[in-house]
């Protein structure tokens, strides 16, 4: 059985974005607001064909800053907002390089 070592993934997370800053991305313009979101309950119900939802990124976001700017304790959700936020941000960094 394969593990997710947390610690090696928070190394590894800020060294893509101290990577990101390094070559000039400090801010990314939202320019497209909703995204179709697979249900995390559904991501391996196979051969199940999962129906989508849809998200918001504006709403992520909003949601994410909440965390430092409002002392909000973050929840299981917040986990799926920043994996949709840093998909955004592979779409973006690959469009733009």
């Amino acid at each position: 059985m394969a593990t997710i070592d947390i610690n090696k993934l928070e190394i590894l997370i800020n060294s893509l974005l101290n990577n990101l800053k390094t070559k000039g991305f400090t801010e990314l313009a939202i320019d497209e607001d909703y995204y179709w979101n697979l249900p995390v309950e559904k991501m391996s119900a196979f051969p199940e064909q999962p129906e989508l939802t849809v998200g918001s990124l504006i709403d992520d976001v909003h949601f994410l800053y909440s965390i430092i700017e409002e002392d909000y304790d973050p929840c299981f959700l917040d986990i799926e907002r920043i994996a949709s936020v840093l998909r955004f941000i592979s779409a973006k960094v690959t469009f733009r390089a």
